[in-house]
């Protein structure tokens, strides 16, 4: 059994360190936060026609969740999701009306006016071979509290409910404890306050198991796009199916065996997957008259599930390798072993490294200690 248990810490760490090589860099993490800082002061400041309504602009999805991904192809450049809330009253302005609005103070700036393309709902700022910004115009929900929002939809004729900051809040709700847990241990190696750690800071083995999901996405439906699951049906049912499991290992585990159990079917046989947030709002509408995306979803979940058990048979890191690279991506499993091995480098010359009588596996739970290495031959 003792054997068993290590050879999953290794595949968890393994799997955490391929999650953190998809994450963005905090050099670029800071690049992005002072840029759309800097859209907010053009939207916000005289002499803009938006000022009266007190621009506010702020991210949604995958960058305030803390799941964001590097892109598949080198070249791609990472999606950052952006709100833009005016406070103007839903009776005195269209959709089209508020959209336009944002685009117009969008264009009268010299740099973005080149960079600026127009979507269905929202408005593209790209900053070639880094990311590109969704700006997404919004107005208060005034039939719901604060923080709940109106949006536009070119498609759709009336307002859409959105609620990105409740959505956030319910979203670490759901990895409280463990994240707490991992704030106090980064409050301890830099000798800090816990309340001085921000949740950015940290990640979940959540976060980092729904990285390690949008990645097999990604891979999985690459010649298939059409159907490809967004990356909020994802997060959602990870997060309904985790249940504060303490590596990624056991977090891909409890959701790739619990996330279907969390989407429901209406009278006429629609799939529903409510916003938890949001009773309006069901993501599930996605797939309506769509039969192929829910089938292509339960496919892929059933690859996820096959792939995680072909890592119980797995020996080595090569074996590692072989097993992954073709779900995850090379450039990903390559690199994650490497730091893997290095790590094991660090430790073993620290004369913290042990190795599994009953197997080999290197570890620190091991019982014999792997003696530093010398290089004299001692």
């Amino acid at each position: 059994m003792p054997a068993r248990i290590d050879r999953r810490a290794q595949i968890a760490n393994l799997l955490r360190l391929g999650a953190e090589w998809l994450d963005i860099s905090p050099e670029l993490y800071q690049e992005a936060v002072s840029r759309y800082e800097e859209i907010c002061r053009w939207l916000h400041n005289p002499p803009s026609a938006l000022a009266v309504f007190e621009p506010d602009l702020y991210p949604q999805g995958s960058f305030r969740l803390g799941t964001v991904i590097r892109p598949v192809l080198h070249e791609d450049e990472y999606d950052i999701d952006l709100v833009c809330l005016l406070f103007i009253d839903r009776d005195t302005v269209t959709k089209a009306q508020l959209k336009q609005h944002v685009g117009d103070r969008l264009k009268a700036h010299d740099e973005y006016r080149g960079m600026l393309t127009e979507g269905k709902r929202c408005w593209t700022l790209n900053f070639p071979g880094k990311f590109h910004m969704d700006i997404l115009p919004a107005i208060p929900d005034p039939d719901r509290p604060d923080d709940y929002l109106l949006i536009t939809d070119k498609g759709l004729l009336r307002w859409q409910s959105s609620a990105p900051k409740p959505f956030s809040e319910w979203f670490y709700g759901r990895m409280r404890p463990v994240l707490l847990e991992a704030k106090r241990s980064y409050a301890m190696q830099i000798q800090a306050s816990v309340d001085d750690v921000p949740d950015w800071r940290v990640k979940t083995p959540l976060q980092r198991a729904i990285q390690i999901l949008k990645r097999h996405r990604d891979l999985y439906f690459r010649n298939d796009d059409n159907n490809c699951p967004a990356s909020v049906i994802i997060s959602t049912l990870a997060a309904h199916a985790y249940e504060n499991q303490p590596d990624v290992l056991s977090a891909l585990d409890a959701i790739a065996t619990g996330m279907a159990s969390h989407i429901d079917q209406d009278d006429e046989g629609e799939f529903v997957i409510l916003n938890p947030v949001n009773d309006d709002e069901n993501f599930g509408d996605r797939w309506k008259g769509k039969p192929d995306r829910p089938r292509r979803f339960f496919e892929w979940l059933k690859a996820v599930q096959k792939d995680l058990a072909d890592l119980e048979s797995v020996e080595g890191l090569d074996a590692f390798a072989r097993q992954l690279e073709p779900a995850l991506g090379k450039r990903l499993v390559q690199s994650a072993v490497t730091a893997y091995g290095n790590n094991l480098y660090k430790e073993r010359d620290a004369g913290r490294l042990k190795v599994s009588a009953g197997t080999g596996t290197l570890g620190a739970a091991g019982s014999s200690v792997v003696l530093p290495h010398t290089f004299f031959g001692a």
